[in-house]
């Protein structure tokens, strides 16, 4: 029962507490004052390669709060540097076995057993919407697009919309049914919709290759859909169907946002747990070696998940357990389950009653448990990886990202969305399909 109980509290990936946002608009305005200079150093120098921001000795919290690509370092060290080969080869072919579609039924089916209350999802939002400040943005950003040229009746796409339809929604009824300045409405997602309104209709694509007609589109929202696909594919692929100057509302991750650090905790946690698992076994099959010998009694606290822990985060500070309760508790049922499987171990070391069919029966008993994790967990090593890599490290790198890829905005207008703790967010941005402008780059290339 015990085992049982593990497994399916791993199953749980619940978001850091985040308040309601604030919003501010321009880079001169990011700077936080209760950074410490300690902290502010680490982010200015942060390097590109997780390997160079890898640092030996315990984050703090405040560390681990204003640098989420340190606890990222911390994770990758042990999957990449630690973690056997076997088990990171095992992982990735568990998750080539999951579609995106799979991971994301299950994703929203896990969101709706929570709607109501005060869980949210690992996507760092109320299962009842977006932040009011965010909502807010982009309503007031639809309603620019689609009066921009009110005698023109324009299209529009909400591109990643998950299970959560209600900006389509409100641009259905507002703009098509009441305004008349909109005739059609789409949803697309590998997921259809648990509840899709009446009036709008569904496109169960992704959005790297949506299949839909170029031109298609005057007004498209991607809100945080670049952090969890191929990036450079979805913007190409936004391009092509949007109109010529059609207009893309898009939403993204902030790099030190609490999202990313709650993914980069729960990286760190899984990679962690199954690092002690392959502790134990090593420590078993060393017996097998040394039946003969006098052998001394396993210490437990060798292989239990928070001494882990303890080695690379200030886990005694008080506001690591207020700030995530739920990393807490895979520590706890981690290391239960590790105290009971050490003193059965030492029982049978004391009693000396170790044969290879004990050692066998011990051996199996925690592949199941390794691969039972990884099963479970395989897709969501995957997406960490992939948020990681999606993730702009600055503003500048949004701007040369757009514009490379055939769009084009004021990076002035640049939002920042801030956490109720003053912490940076999520970015919002409106930027413009330059197609027409490619095209006639095109046409000067060939005629030179």
């Amino acid at each position: 029962m015990l085992l049982k109980s593990l497994l399916i509290s791993s199953l749980v990936i619940a978001l850091l507490s985040v308040s309601p946002f604030q919003s501010i608009q321009g880079q001169e305005d990011l700077s936080i004052s209760n950074k410490s200079n300690e902290a502010q150093a680490l982010e200015q120098s942060e390097p590109q390669e997780w390997r160079e921001e890898y640092r030996n000795g315990p984050l703090s919290f405040e560390q681990t709060v204003l640098t989420p690509p340190l606890v990222y370092a911390k994770a990758a060290h042990i999957y990449y540097d630690l973690l056997p080969e076997v088990v990171r080869q095992n992982i990735t072919y568990e998750a080539e076995r999951i579609t995106t579609a799979e991971y994301w039924q299950n994703r929203w089916e896990e969101q709706s057993e929570t709607a109501g209350t005060d869980s949210k999802s690992s996507d760092g939002f109320f299962s009842e919407g977006y932040p009011q400040v965010i909502k807010a943005y982009i309503d007031e950003k639809i309603e620019y697009a689609l009066k921009k040229n009110p005698l023109k009746q324009k299209k529009y796409i909400d591109i990643g919309c998950g299970d959560n339809t209600s900006i389509a929604e409100e641009v259905y009824e507002k703009y098509q049914i009441e305004q008349g300045i909109v005739n059609k409405v789409n949803t697309l997602d590998p997921v259809v919709p648990s509840n899709l309104p009446e009036g709008i209709t569904h496109i169960q694509s992704l959005a790297e290759d949506t299949s839909l007609p170029d031109d298609s589109y005057d007004l498209a929202t991607v809100l945080f859909t670049f952090s969890y696909t191929k990036r450079e594919e979805t913007l190409k692929e936004l391009s092509r169907i949007l109109s010529v100057d059609g207009l893309a509302i898009l939403i993204l991750h902030h790099p030190n946002s609490a999202t990313l650090r709650h993914h980069y905790l729960m990286f760190y946690a899984h990679s962690a747990y199954l690092l002690m698992l392959e502790k134990i076994k090593s420590a078993i099959q060393s017996l097998s070696v040394h039946q003969e010998e006098t052998l001394g009694e396993l210490d437990e606290k060798e292989f239990q998940l928070r001494s882990r822990f303890n080695s690379d985060f200030d886990l005694a500070s008080p506001e690591f357990l207020k700030s995530d309760p739920h990393l807490f508790a895979i520590i706890e049922e981690h290391d239960k389950y590790v105290t009971k499987i050490i003193q059965t171990i030492n029982g049978g070391i004391r009693a000396a009653v170790i044969d290879a069919g004990k050692i066998n029966e011990w051996l199996r008993a925690l592949d199941a448990v390794s691969q039972q994790r990884i099963e479970t967990k395989a897709y969501f090593f995957k997406m960490t990886q992939d948020l990681h890599d999606n993730v702009f490290k600055e503003e500048k790198d949004i701007v040369e990202f757009m514009r490379n890829n055939g769009f084009d905005f004021n990076p002035l207008e640049i939002h920042t969305f801030l956490d109720g703790e003053g912490l940076p967010a999520a970015y919002g941005m409106v930027i413009k399909n330059n197609k027409s402008s490619r095209a006639q780059d095109i046409k000067r290339d060939w005629s030179n």
